[in-house]
């Protein structure tokens, strides 16, 4: 656990240098910090599962830099969110927590005065942190790295507030042999600051 404490925080600092820039010209929004929170519903692609979708959440914080003024332009994103996914097989649920680390290319178009559309996609990596499923740890049956490609489409206001839907498809197993990948969608409220 401290060691991927240790690399959370290590993460966050590497977009140290574009906070301290965006601190000292509050007029260049080329950089923008996020905190993000939201709900989110995980199951298991596959065919041969009877895996049901269970609720989660997730939380977290994201940084954007954008190519051009804010009312259409595209950008990046890199996000550090904590995500709980899992399924529900008859009635034992496999509870897991990822830390997920999502980049996303992105576009932002004004609709109206104050109100963007945005859209983006991009890979995510995911690192199982902890879990517990009948009071057993779920990674000592689970695959710990998840990997997949995301994306999430949503409406901005103001430039400060967003709500967006997501999803999350997985490309690797999460338990051997059996074609179990994760699938999660989101529905999510973000602030920048």
């Amino acid at each position: 656990m401290k060691k991927i404490l240790l690399m959370a925080v290590t993460s966050l600092m590497a977009f140290s240098p574009a906070w301290a820039q965006f601190g000292r010209d509050a007029s260049d929004k080329s950089f923008q910090f996020e905190a993000v929170a939201g709900g989110n519903i995980s199951n298991w692609s596959s065919t041969n599962s009877n895996a049901k979708w269970i609720p989660g959440f997730h939380v977290g914080v994201r940084g954007t830099y954008n190519f051009g003024p804010l009312d259409g332009t595209a950008y990046i994103n890199g996000g550090l969110l904590l995500t709980h996914k899992g399924v529900k097989i008859e009635d034992v649920g496999l509870n897991a927590y990822y830390l997920d680390v999502p980049i996303h290319f992105g576009y932002s178009t004004q609709v109206t005065d104050g109100v963007n559309l945005f859209g983006e996609l991009g890979p995510y990596l995911g690192i199982g942190v902890f879990g517990s499923t009948e009071g057993y740890d779920t990674f000592d049956a689970l695959e710990r790295i998840d990997f997949g490609l995301g994306g999430r489409v949503g409406v901005e206001f103001n430039h400060k507030f967003n709500v967006s839907f997501g999803f999350d498809y997985g490309l690797i197993e999460v338990l051997d042999d059996t074609g179990f990948k994760n699938l999660n969608m989101t529905l999510s409220l973000g602030y920048k600051f």
